[in-house]
């Protein structure tokens, strides 16, 4: 590379580094989405429907049919130079699961399900929290799994200058 090239050189590096912002964001957001779908939310087992969960309050929701986790997507980087990315789940009680909540009946005068061989009639129930979200960040956090993910993007859309 002559002195007169190095110029061009430079802004296609700098160009091509902006423009790594987003794969590096999505490789972040996959890493996590993997995380929660094949660690977090197997970490209680499974159970039948229809039964208690094994899962103790704390604990991340034990799976029945595996839509919670199944549920969990990955929205795709927006940004340039700065780049945003998420993985989230979509299911309605997604929310309930993670932060715990009083359920009430509405529109009728009790909530009626059936469980370990008995119907069940309540005008309100408490769902304890069972976080799966707030863990799976601390740990891909505490591990490094972010880092490397995030590092390995931006290595693979610069490997041309190197």
């Amino acid at each position: 590379m002559t002195p007169g090239e190095l110029p061009g050189y430079l802004a296609a590096m700098r160009d091509t580094a902006a423009s790594a912002a987003a794969p590096a964001a999505d490789a972040m957001a996959a890493a996590f989405q993997d995380h929660v779908q094949n660690v977090t939310l197997r970490q209680s087992g499974t159970h039948p429907p229809f039964t208690r969960t094994p899962a103790p309050p704390g604990a991340p929701p034990a799976r029945i049919t595996g839509d919670l986790s199944s549920s969990v997507i990955v929205r795709p980087a927006r940004g340039a130079v700065t780049a945003t990315a998420s993985a989230g789940p979509t299911v309605i009680y997604a929310a309930v699961q993670e932060y715990g909540r009083v359920i009430s009946a509405r529109n009728v005068k009790y909530m009626r399900w059936f469980m370990d061989g008995t119907w069940w009639y309540r005008r309100r129930v408490y769902v304890p929290p069972r976080p799966y979200m707030r863990p799976a960040r601390t740990a891909v956090i505490r591990d490094g799994t972010l880092r490397r993910a995030a590092a390995a993007a931006f290595t693979d859309r610069m490997s041309a200058f190197f």
